[in-house]
């Protein structure tokens, strides 16, 4: 029997004191569930780059599953089911409408997307390569040619946030590094990982850890050129919010958290909720005895 997807999404703000306050608790209107396995949830959009914390919301429901354009960004939660055992290797892979059937999933498209495991394991195709990642692990997918498959018969659920770009400078940026792979597209026009000693343009790329966390403490996942950044942040105790950052996706990787300064009760997040921060992101605690790891998007004011 397949479990419904519901996926919880708290949505915080400032008051006019300066206050952080719950602006909503509980599953983004625009979730789908399907009797397959499959699952979206619509997390936040913008039509355009933020200017500030009240721009951007829930999307239209023809957005769902769509790739922002022209300044657009779209953050969502997706649940892929699991392949059945004995399922034909061309049958494996995500199917992409109008793709090549020589290359069943292949696609690109014109957009920088900051991804992260929440659960299960998925494999990610190049054309360098095959990559498989776990719960904690990260892509940053710079319009390149690529394809996804579960890599098991259990389900794989993913955070992405998809930037819409025009051309190379909006996929210019610095980053990687254990548990995160950066993709680039070379010379020969074939889709592959960044080299991991950084270039003139400050790229780098990385391979998978198996550590899903990434070990204790703070680490910047990659900087985009426009300011966006998206950092991993894991261990037992308090975590300083950010100023700055017009919108912020936080997920719960594993563990528990207690959002501070949250003046409708505790905030408490376990693995799997999501937070959407509009303004500064405020700071968080892990709660119980096992070490929290969240996964953060800040995106700047236009």
């Amino acid at each position: 029997m397949v479990e419904p997807f519901a996926v919880r999404r708290v949505v915080t703000g400032w008051d006019g004191d300066g206050r952080v306050v719950v602006l909503s608790d509980g599953v983004p209107p625009l979730t789908v569930s399907a009797p397959t396995g499959h699952g979206v949830s619509e997390l936040w959009w913008a039509d355009a780059r933020p200017k500030g914390p009240e721009d951007g919301g829930d999307p239209e429901p023809a957005s769902i599953g769509a790739f922002p354009e022209g300044d657009g960004i779209a953050a969502r939660v997706v649940r892929l089911p699991g392949v059945p055992d004995g399922t034909p290797p061309d049958q494996r892979w995500l199917p992409m409408p109008g793709g090549d059937p020589e290359r069943p999933g292949m696609h690109r498209s014109e957009t920088l997307d900051l991804m992260v495991v929440l659960d299960g394991r998925i494999v990610l195709g190049l054309d360098a390569g095959e990559y498989e990642l776990g719960p904690g692990d990260a892509v940053v997918q710079r319009a390149t040619m690529h394809r996804w498959r579960v890599a098991d018969a259990s389900p794989c659920t993913y955070l992405t946030v998809l930037i819409a770009v025009d051309g190379d400078e909006g996929l210019t940026g610095s980053g990687g590094g254990p548990g995160c792979l950066v993709t680039g597209t070379g010379a020969d026009g074939a889709s592959g990982l960044v080299p991991a000693e950084a270039g003139a343009g400050g790229w780098a790329g990385a391979v998978v850890s198996e550590a899903a966390s990434g070990g204790l403490g703070e680490r910047e996942l990659w900087r985009a050129g426009d300011g966006t950044v998206f950092r991993r942040v894991a261990g037992p105790g308090p975590c300083g919010g950010r100023a700055g950052a017009a919108v912020g996706i936080a997920a719960v990787v594993s563990g528990a958290v207690r959002l501070g300064g949250a003046d409708r009760g505790e905030v408490l997040l376990r693995s799997g909720d999501v937070a959407v921060h509009r303004g500064a992101v405020p700071g968080w605690t892990a709660a119980g005895d096992e070490p929290a790891v969240v996964v953060v998007v800040e995106i700047p004011p236009a």
